[in-house]
Formats: C-alpha cells, structure tokens, sequence
C-alpha cells in the first residue's frame, strides 16, 4: 500500500514539473524583449567602447531586438558579429526568462599605439596585435614610430624572433615596470631596423639595438641612470647605447 502511495506521489509530481515546464517554454516563446543590458568589462580603464556604441551597432546592422520575439532574435549571430569588432577581446550574447537580451563584453587593452610616416595609426593590444583607434576616447600609452612605417601583420615573418614579437616584449618590460613605464616615452624603429627609446627626462636618445637581452640593457641602463643622477648631468650626453654586451657607448654633445 505505501509502495503504491509512493509511486502515486513520484508520477504526480513528475507530471506536475512537466506540465510546469510544457507551460513555461510556450510561454517563453510569446516572450517579446523589453531591455537590452550591456555590460563592458574594461580593465585597462580605457574605455574605447560603451553600451551606446553597442546599441548604435545593433541598429546599424538592423538588429532592432525591443519588441521583437526572443525566440526570433539571432544571438548567436549578434555575439558573432560583436566578436568581429576590433575593440572586442570575447563576448557573450544571451537572453533570460524575464524577455531581456544581455550582452557581456571583454574589451581588449591598447598597450601601445603606432604612427606611421603616412598618417596612419593604429593601438597594439595586449597580445601583440592591431587594434584599431576608438572615436570615443584617445589612450594614453607608449607611443611608437618608424622610418619606414609599421604593419604588423606583416611582420609575422617566420623567424627567431620577429619584429613585431621585438616590439611587443619590449612594450610589455617598460609597461610593466614603474620607472621605465614613466620615463620612455617614445620607441622609435630607425632605417636600420634598431630600436631607439626616447625618454621623457634627459634630452637623449637611448640606442637599444634589438629587443634582445632586456633585462641585461635596461639595469646597465638603470646603473647609469644613477650615476647620471648622482653628477647631476642628465643632458650631457646625446646617445645612450646599450646595444652592446656589458657595456654603454656613449656619445657627448
């Protein structure tokens, strides 16, 4: 008898929970979006897109989600497209029983930025790659330059170590210590294909050679900073080259 009651109360509280689910899917499916919520992480704290830029590209590529019914709504095209944008580093596009669509972003982080001779201009991000400018806001980072101009997808070229990897690294050591965060201001990549630094205190040029050996140049460098510092003679010299092993040139004015 308790078996049979207890077999009784399992089928009707399955069939209960089916019904209950039969019932909240059909009305799922009448379900019309009444808010978008976007969310843009930006740890960098250079916010080079907003929830406005988002909206504005949902309607520019006439994704007019309010009104429209969720299950009819493409969110796996929307996160695709929101992938493709160059600011973007992951998305993920869902929508919630309540009928609102949510939009949660990782931006990328600009590291540096490029001016080529040719006017062109574009951020590295941090993995190394292009990203392009943002009409919202200008980032503060490293700048570099060039004789020739920079591409970086054309410096994937198959070797060692490629220009671009140079350039990232050395980007990635002055970004990630204090002084030499606040003191290079500029990277410059002449004719001859070195790499020269430009400081923001001494009026110098600092001749590195190759993004090689950073840890080795930049503490001979650190060492003569602080002779420099002690002599009180910082714009004594014109060029600071540290290219060369266990040694500084340097060139007087």
């Amino acid at each position: 008898m308790k078996r049979a009651l207890r077999i009784s109360l399992w089928i009707l509280l399955f069939s209960g929970f089916f019904t209950l689910l039969s019932f909240t899917t059909a009305s799922f499916k009448e379900k019309r979006c009444n808010e978008i919520f976007i969310h843009v992480n930006n740890v960098s704290g250079y916010p080079l897109i907003n929830e406005s830029y988002i909206e504005n590209f949902l309607i520019d590529n006439s994704y007019r989600v309010r009104g429209q019914l969720i299950t009819e709504i493409p969110v796996d095209e929307i996160e695709s497209k929101v992938n493709d944008l160059s600011h973007v580093r992951t998305s993920k596009v869902y929508s919630d029983l309540m009928g609102d669509l949510h939009i949660k972003i990782e931006q990328k982080q600009p590291i540096a930025r490029v001016f080529n001779p040719n006017g062109s201009s574009f951020y590295m991000d941090d993995k190394g790659n292009r990203m392009d400018l943002s009409n919202l806001y200008s980032a503060r980072v490293l700048a570099i330059t060039s004789e020739k101009g920079i591409d970086l997808l054309e410096m994937e070229e198959q070797s060692e170590l490629s220009q671009k990897e140079q350039l990232y690294r050395l980007v990635q050591k002055i970004n990630n210590e204090p002084f030499w965060s606040s003191q290079i201001v500029q990277v410059h990549l002449n004719d001859l294909g070195e790499i020269e630094l430009t400081p923001r205190v001494g009026n110098h040029k600092i001749l590195l050679g190759k993004a090689t050996d950073l840890s080795s140049k930049f503490e001979k460098l650190w060492n003569f900073y602080q002779t420099m510092s002690e002599h009180r003679n910082w714009n004594a010299y014109k060029v600071l080259n540290v290219k060369y092993k266990d040694q500084i040139v340097c060139t007087k004015k």
